[in-house]
């Protein structure tokens, strides 16, 4: 799959390193992931976890266009999973 993949609103692109930032802001809050599997994380937390997400084949982010420049874009992850196999996504603001 060639990325990113951009529509009228959208922008869909592997993780990069540009990401750190914004990953961490999510992913350092109690609040925003109190919902979620794990705890807040710490920075050095969120580098492994933006490593792991750049290394993957399976995960992809997606912004929302008009969030672009704010850190609480819209952020999506998929991973795709062979046929018959499950998949997972995440969506969050």
């Amino acid at each position: 799959m060639k990325l990113p993949i951009t529509t009228g609103r959208l922008i869909i692109h592997r993780y990069a390193e540009k990401d750190l930032n914004d990953l961490y802001e999510y992913l350092c809050d109690e609040e925003i992931v109190r919902f979620e599997p794990y705890n807040a994380l710490s920075f050095e937390e969120t580098k492994k976890s933006l490593e792991w997400r750049i290394s993957s084949d399976e995960i992809f982010a997606i912004e929302l266009k008009s969030l672009q420049n704010d850190w609480k874009r819209l952020s999506w992850e998929t991973r795709l999973r062979p046929a018959g196999r499950r998949r997972k996504t995440v969506i969050s603001t």
